[in-house]
């Protein structure tokens, strides 16, 4: 046909304004229909939109609270007041400090002075986490 132009990201030619696709192979699943593709738009966009309301409702949540949310990054100050923290609050307990929190708690420090913050507020963190715990009464 004269004035057919091949599209290269599709199996289908152009002639003027009108795009002409070649059949399907005969291997192909069922055809789809436009009802089909309908459906499928309509159930991402419902998907989508229950996401984005969630997503707002959460970020409601999250706004109305009256504690303010503190911003950390993995820094040596960061450290170095998980360790304060982590002091008062084993001089503040009734009891001695499990022994998983003395380890943890000399391991973040170690791990802080070594130049390695991540793994030290982590181990710093899960001290103060289990100190926590275990002033709870059961």
């Amino acid at each position: 046909m004269p004035g057919l132009a091949y599209a290269p990201h599709c199996d289908c030619k152009r002639a003027g304004d009108t795009l002409v696709m070649s059949s399907p192979p005969g291997g192909d699943r069922d055809p789809v229909t436009l009802r089909d593709m309908e459906l499928r738009v309509a159930h991402s966009l419902g998907l989508g939109l229950g996401l984005l309301l969630m997503g707002g409702l959460l970020v409601g949540r999250a706004g109305s609270q009256s504690t303010p949310v503190v911003v950390t990054t993995d820094t040596p100050e960061y450290c170095q007041k998980l360790l304060d923290r982590l002091g008062q609050a084993i001089h503040a307990a009734t009891e001695p400090p499990p022994v998983e929190v003395s380890s943890l708690s000399t391991e973040g420090q170690r791990m802080c002075n070594a130049g390695l913050t991540r793994g030290g507020i982590l181990r710093l963190r899960r001290a103060l986490m289990i100190l926590e715990q275990a002033a709870i009464p059961p």
